[in-house]
């Protein structure tokens, strides 16, 4: 007992070297906190975005290789059938697809698009855009198929949102835009007709649709795509009369007429990048010429997120390592300075019978006070210094990402499936711009751990090297 009160009472009597040892102690903690944080931090969201995200394949043709394994003037766009893409979807690889197909509506029944009456008062007048048509009339509305109305790309960035009712769930339900139902007084639970001049038989019937409405969206975009001439209207490309429905829903329509859907997209998402070259292999396992196409995961969105999260990781990695060995070299210089300072005090505890044992606990105790007190005071300068220095280190990582990433896109050319987006479609997952940094409890065991151990370090290697004396050597040194 005596020992530990001594010990605790010369904390206080020794305070200008006290006072550089818990200097040296709380600027090692803090150091050492704030890149723990950052590097607790970083790991946790590099683990969430694998977990949540994976890494996009694109897959287009190598128009170069399709001409080299075709006979000459046999040469043709591959394509990869809708059976061949259902049946990639199942692979093992595969973490989650997503598909849309885009279907045109010609006629609509008891209903009318957007802007229709603008455009037949300004054929009237012959100023309107000729438009062109597949097959029979010219369409005038969309209907989106899509897998996930939630993925597809206007309702992910928020652009559009539910406003009335649900989602299409069940085949045959439709979701229209608020302009549209405005325009033709049209509700949740109203039926709605269309036909597709696509997808005729031999007698010439088109695709009828027979939809029942089911919610309605708001769209925050312009009715118009950018550069569209004003005042003149188009009900194809007014975006109010697009229309989303369940996948299934316009893929059966051409399945019981054997053919396929002509405008189809089907994404693919990795589990890894890593399952690139495994996933080409069911690829070909499905039937398809891996000589005709080329492959590629989307890093643009993978690392978008991981690669600067991982460097900063790597930075605060390798700071937290340099003050580590910096900081115990330092500890154990003070250290060993302040016992030989103390050197006579441990020749007369020596000389009056303590063992070697009880001194050296004296002085791991008066480290331990140290250490608890400066532990204390640097925890929260450390949590509360670690947010600012995160945000600049992120930043300075996103910069230096953007700048070196030059990942080319794949071309693509009508007619050609393409399995993911087509460029420029920007579904690359937005950078990250902050980091939720916290002081968890494993964070502040760590921390603690770590800095008992440099202090008992220190005070150890002091201990060692004046207990190597004997009393009387020590005493008649001091005299």
């Amino acid at each position: 007992m005596y020992v530990l009160s001594n010990a605790l009472k010369n904390v206080l009597r020794n305070k200008g070297r006290n006072s550089l040892l818990f200097a040296s102690i709380f600027v090692i903690i803090v150091t050492c906190g704030v890149s723990m944080v950052i590097q607790n931090a970083s790991t946790k969201i590099i683990d969430d975005y694998k977990s949540r995200f994976g890494a996009q394949v694109l897959i287009a043709p190598d128009f170069q290789k399709v001409f080299q394994n075709s006979s000459p003037g046999e040469a043709s766009l591959p394509r990869i059938s809708q059976d061949q893409q259902k049946q990639i979807a199942g692979s093992s690889h595969v973490k989650e697809w997503s598909a849309i197909a885009s279907e045109p509506i010609a006629t609509l029944a008891a209903a009318k698009a957007v802007d229709a009456d603008a455009k037949e008062n300004m054929e009237t007048s012959g100023s309107s855009i000729q438009s062109a048509s597949g097959e029979g009339a010219a369409p005038i509305a969309q209907l989106l198929a899509t897998t996930n109305l939630l993925k597809e790309e206007k309702f992910s960035t928020g652009v559009r949102s539910i406003i009335e009712g649900s989602a299409p769930q069940s085949d045959g339900e439709v979701l229209i835009s608020k302009e549209f139902a405005n325009a033709n007084k049209l509700k949740v639970g109203d039926p709605l007709d269309g036909d597709s001049p696509r997808g005729m038989d031999s007698q010439g019937k088109a695709n009828r649709y027979n939809l029942k409405i089911t919610g309605i969206y708001g769209d925050t975009s312009s009715a118009y795509p950018a550069g569209f001439p004003a005042g003149l209207k188009e009900p194809m490309l007014n975006n109010r009369n697009e229309m989303y429905t369940t996948f299934n829903t316009v893929l059966q329509n051409y399945t019981a007429k054997g053919s396929e859907v002509a405008d189809l997209k089907i994404s693919y998402i990795l589990k890894s990048p890593d399952l690139l070259d495994s996933f080409k292999k069911d690829v070909e396992a499905a039937g398809v010429d891996l000589r005709k196409w080329t492959f590629r995961t989307d890093l643009d969105s993978y690392n978008n997120i991981v690669k600067p999260v991982e460097s900063m990781r790597g930075l605060a990695t390798t700071f937290l390592i340099v003050v580590l060995i910096l900081g115990a070299g330092i500890l154990v210089l003070i250290s060993m300075i302040a016992v030989r300072e103390r050197k006579y005090e441990v020749g007369v505890l020596r000389a009056m019978g303590m063992p070697k044992r009880k001194v050296l606990a004296g002085f791991l105790t008066e480290s331990v006070a140290l250490t608890v007190a400066a532990l204390l005071v640097a925890l929260p300068i450390a949590f509360l210094a670690a947010k600012p220095v995160a945000a600049a280190l992120l930043s300075s990582q996103n910069d230096a990402y953007t700048n070196s990433s030059q990942a080319a896109q794949p071309s693509a050319s009508n007619g050609v499936v393409i399995v993911g987006n087509q460029p420029g479609e920007g579904s690359s997952m937005p950078s990250l711009t902050s980091l939720d940094v916290s002081l968890d409890l494993n964070s502040v065991l760590q921390l603690g751990l770590l800095s008992l151990l440099l202090a008992a370090l220190a005070s150890v290697i002091g201990i060692v090297v004046i207990s190597r004396f004997e009393p009387i050597k020590i005493l008649s040194d001091r005299n």
